[in-house]
């Protein structure tokens, strides 16, 4: 900016030069032309020199123009996209918000059907599945609740449970009587056929644990409901004969008698 005083400058300069020369005599002729010249030489390039200046002057304002619009469009974008992404989040906010009610109807829901499918499958005497959280972590624990379902006459939970025992505890000394357990809980439901087919398992897996004399008799009533008068004659006389000390041998033999008077007809072997 101090550039443009450069003009006032070049007169003074000159006047200095002048005062100078005159004060020391009279200039010739000569001398005068080539003050002259050299007063003019400088003051085309001060003028050179100020064109410049104002050309520079010129651009830094066009420069200062173009970078004041782009601070703005660059403030107004960026107030735009604050807004775009205000509005994001809050459609963000509202759909987690949709997400975790649909979510927790779907736990309900889940909930309502697995509550309708346990009762289905109670009435119709099916097995069950049992989430984890249903199956107590401690193996006494785990045994007790089976039994109490038994009791209790859930005998669906009842062989869940019973199953999931055997499976997870094969050579504990219960293992025998899970098994036994859910044979009996389908004789019970009067599925005579299914609980045999759990019988034998007792039979072929713990054939010599405490189970064994009374899977046998149990294994003669099953028989005995499907018309197979043979076969529950020869589960009595094996459980009389393998386990002499059993406190079941008078019921054992009772049950003898009972196949011996069965109605004719009755037994189809």
């Amino acid at each position: 900016m101090a550039l443009r005083t450069l003009r006032p400058m070049h007169l003074l300069y000159v006047l200095v030069l002048l005062v100078s020369f005159f004060g020391q005599g009279c200039v010739t002729s000569s001398e005068g032309d080539r003050l002259a010249a050299e007063s003019r030489s400088h003051g085309q390039r001060l003028e050179a020199l100020e064109r410049r200046v104002q050309a520079v002057e010129t651009k830094l304002k066009e420069v200062e123009d173009v970078l004041s619009r782009s601070t703005q469009i660059v403030a107004r974008k960026s107030a735009d996209l604050a807004v775009e992404i205000r509005a994001l989040e809050e459609k963000l906010q509202a759909a987690d918000g949709r997400f975790a009610e649909l979510q927790h109807a779907l736990e309900q829901a889940r909930e309502e059907w697995k509550g309708k499918l346990d009762t289905i499958t109670r009435k119709a005497g099916a097995d069950m599945q049992l989430s984890s959280s249903e199956i107590p972590s401690s193996k006494e624990a785990h045994f007790q609740a089976a039994q109490q379902a038994y009791r209790q006459s859930d005998y669906p939970k009842a062989r869940a449970l019973f199953r999931e025992y055997v499976s997870r505890y094969a050579q504990d000394d219960l293992a025998d009587n899970a098994q036994y357990w859910i044979g009996a809980s389908y004789l019970r439901e009067n599925q005579p056929a299914r609980a045999l087919g759990e019988y034998r398992k007792v039979i072929s897996s713990y054939a010599t644990g405490d189970a064994a004399d009374e899977t046998l008799l149990d294994m003669a009533d099953a028989f005995y409901k499907l018309n197979a008068c043979g076969d529950a004659q020869a589960a009595l006389k094996t459980l009389q004969r393998d386990h002499k000390r059993s406190p079941l041998l008078p019921r054992s033999q009772t049950m003898l008698q009972q196949i011996k008077q069965a109605p004719k007809g009755y037994c189809r072997n």
